[in-house]
């Protein structure tokens, strides 16, 4: 019982639904069927594949350019000829339905490369901060309340995953989460936390993002930075010393915790005190 109670709290929190619909080319008889979902895995573009080093922002992928490859329209043909009474040839689309509270972005780095091999795509994806997903859900999709009045399809990014190494079995796991009380981010890198500016989340080769339903209506944030470079993966960010630590705090601006004012993605972290970090 109770760990059905708990699948359930995290079904509330991540869950959400998929339809997918297949479409018959010569009597356009339309499929539909739903599918629970919680994550959705996000392919690279083919023009990526092999790229195993780092790419700078501006030559790199966008995360809508994967959410809009996970969403176009899909020939089946061969093994995946669509049965229909009469006809053979037929398109699929995935379309998201129902948004989770939490919406969880998988980004697949990792591919068969011949029969036992598999390489990681190092090149940089760029992502928004705030996150609209209206261009991804189906017309009568993207059901859910948001806080305040807020467009339930508009999320903001509250953490980043990242793999540190080459190898799909070895590597090193560390996440930049948002403090949403504070108002700053904190890079997690097992024991130790330190508070980081918004261009490093930026610079970030994600594995894994995080995005929350936005709790208030606000202007749309921009994307990250054009000019900053992308973050080297195959190592985990080295410790910084204690004097750029202070200096970047020292620069930073307060920020509340709101939609409406989050920090843009051009601006730095917020400042801080150990005393709020600690809380």
């Amino acid at each position: 019982k109770l760990v059905r109670q708990v699948l359930g709290v995290v079904a509330s929190i991540f869950q959400g639904e998929l339809l997918s619909q297949v479409t018959c080319l010569s009597c356009a008889h339309t499929s539909r069927r739903n599918e629970l979902f919680w994550d959705l895995s996000l392919d690279f573009p083919e023009r990526y594949h092999g790229l195993a080093k780092a790419v700078d922002t501006n030559g790199g992928c966008t995360l809508t350019e994967m959410l809009a490859k996970f969403t176009e329209t899909e020939a089946l043909d061969g093994g995946k000829v669509y049965s229909c009474d009469t006809c053979n040839e037929a398109q699929k689309q995935l379309l998201v339905h129902r948004l989770p509270r939490v919406l969880r972005l998988h980004l697949k780095r990792f591919r068969w490369s011949g029969r036992n091999h598999r390489e990681k795509i190092g090149v940089h994806v760029a992502f928004e901060q705030r996150l609209c997903m209206t261009p991804y859900c189906s017309r009568d999709g993207g059901s859910g309340s948001g806080s305040g009045g807020a467009d339930p399809s508009t999320y903001d990014l509250s953490a980043v995953v990242m793999h540190h190494g080459r190898g799909f079995g070895s590597g090193h796991y560390t996440a930049y989460c948002y403090n949403a009380e504070g108002g700053f981010w904190v890079h997690c890198n097992d024991s130790r936390l330190d508070v980081v500016s918004v261009a490093e989340v930026c610079r970030a080769q994600a594995y894994i993002l995080f995005y929350t339903r936005c709790r208030s209506g606000g202007p749309q944030a921009p994307a990250c930075p054009s000019n900053v470079p992308a973050m080297s993966p195959h190592g985990p960010p080295q410790p910084r010393h204690q004097h750029r630590r202070e200096e970047t705090q020292a620069e930073a601006r307060p920020l509340m915790s709101s939609c409406a004012r989050r920090p843009r993605l051009s601006c730095t972290c917020a400042r801080t005190t150990k005393k709020s970090l600690i809380r």
